[in-house]
Order: structure tokens, then C-alpha cells, then sequence
């Protein structure tokens, strides 16, 4: 509702005034997806919305999940936005690889990541880990976070 009350509003001053920089327009919408279930009301938004605005589709808390589940579930989300007709923003395609060749691990929409408020120093390096019983999981790595 938001988006299309802003977007009428935008369409019938646009052609009338100046924004004066006053864009109040949603330019992007990063959607986070929880880890291990695409819902049936995830659909339904961004079926709703994608037409108006670039969706970013994120799995959210990508550390729940083990390397075979993360890919898994990527290509089966990538699978039933492509079955549903979800349009999601194209990043440069060659951006893309090159950041999958740097990283040594493929990389793309759904974007999987992990966030932690934790940080410490090693070697002089911050490092953004969550601590588990079995090992630590490093925000900044390409092979626990997109």
C-alpha cells in the first residue's frame, strides 16, 4: 500500500512541480526470506510489488543453514521466482562472476547472508564472527555470507 500511494502521489506532482529533491519514492526494496522456508505470503508480496519496484531477494541468517542446505535452497527459491514470474533486480553480470571468481564460490540471487554485532581483531583484521559450539561463522566470508 505504501509503495502505490507513493507512486501515485510521485505520477501527479511529477508532470505539474518540481520534487525539489524531495524523491519519496521506494527505490529498492531488499526482501528477507527466512532461512529454510520460502512462504506462501513472500509470493504473494513480491508478486505484488515487483512490477513497481527493484526487488533484492536476501535469505536472511544464512548460518542456519550447512553449504548444501544454503544452495539447496537457493536454487529452489531462484526456481519458484522464475515459476511465479518475480522479476528481481539483475546485477551486472560480469560484476557477478567477478566477485564469484574472487571469492571462489558462486555467487547470486537469492543473496544468502549473515550479520552479528560481534566483532574482534586477529592479526590486526576485524572480524565480524557468531561464535557456536562448533566453530565460528565470519560475516565476511564469501563461504559463510554472500
Amino acid at each position: 500500500e505504501s509503495v502505490d500511494r507513493r507512486f501515485r502521489h510521485h505520477r501527479s506532482v511529477l508532470p505539474t512541480h518540481e520534487l525539489h529533491g524531495m524523491d519519496k519514492l521506494v527505490h529498492c526494496v531488499f526482501y528477507f526470506i527466512a532461512p529454510h522456508r520460502l512462504k506462501l505470503v513472500d509470493i504473494a508480496f513480491m508478486k505484488e510489488i515487483h512490477t513497481k519496484v527493484p526487488i533484492i531477494p536476501i535469505i536472511a541468517k544464512s548460518d542456519t543453514m550447512t553449504s548444501a542446505e544454503k544452495k539447496e535452497f537457493k536454487e529452489w527459491v531462484q526456481q519458484k521466482l522464475q515459476e511465479e514470474e518475480i522479476k528481481i533486480f539483475q546485477f551486472d553480470p560480469a560484476t557477478i562472476d567477478e566477485m564469484s571468481r574472487q571469492a571462489e564460490v558462486a555467487m547470486g540471487p537469492p543473496w544468502a547472508v549473515m550479520a552479528t554485532k560481534d566483532t574482534t581483531i586477529e592479526d590486526g583484521e576485524v572480524k565480524a564472527l557468531r561464535i557456536y559450539d562448533w566453530g565460528a561463522a565470519d560475516a565476511a566470508n564469501p563461504q559463510h555470507s554472500d
